[in-house]
């Protein structure tokens, strides 16, 4: 079950109790659950408990992806240590591209967030080009060795926003 239908139930036994409080045909007798409780006052608690349980559920759910997601799998699978040894990071005019040498597949890696999540923007290489169209297909990388594209296949792309 989504959280959406718990929040709509929520806002839903919220909405009740406000009904029942001010649209009573007589002023008189609250509406009583068994006899015993109001239950305008029941209506609205379990209606808030619901909706705060979502909230709940929700931020959980996000900050465990956060965690267990996307950012830590990429930051096992690509440490900074391991730039240039088992991958290179080039910037074209902006645009981030990884280039994994166990893989021989390149990455573009996007937005602008995913490269600080990852710890990548202030490592690799600038060259003043376009991507995937370079007019030079050997890049000199900052440690002085070259880096040949065309031996990389387009991999897709790493995005941790989603």
């Amino acid at each position: 079950m989504g959280f959406k239908y718990v929040f709509i139930t929520g806002l839903s036994l919220i909405g009740n109790s406000w009904l029942m409080d001010h649209w009573r045909p007589d002023n008189n007798l609250p509406f009583l659950f068994w006899g015993r409780w109001d239950i305008r006052m029941f209506s609205y608690s379990i209606g808030l408990t619901l909706i705060f349980i979502t909230a709940i559920l929700f931020a959980a759910k996000h900050f465990y992806s956060l965690l267990a997601g996307g950012v830590r799998r990429y930051r096992k699978k690509y440490p900074i240590e391991d730039i240039g040894i088992t991958y290179n990071l080039v910037w074209f005019n902006g645009k981030l591209i990884l280039f994994d040498k166990r893989q021989s597949k390149y990455y573009h890696v996007y937005p602008w967030q995913t490269a600080e999540d990852l710890d990548f923007v202030s490592y690799g290489t600038s060259v003043k080009d376009n991507f995937p169209n370079p007019t030079n297909k050997a890049i000199d990388l900052d440690d002085g060795s070259k880096l040949d594209i065309a031996k990389y296949s387009n991999g897709g792309s790493i995005n941790t926003q989603r």
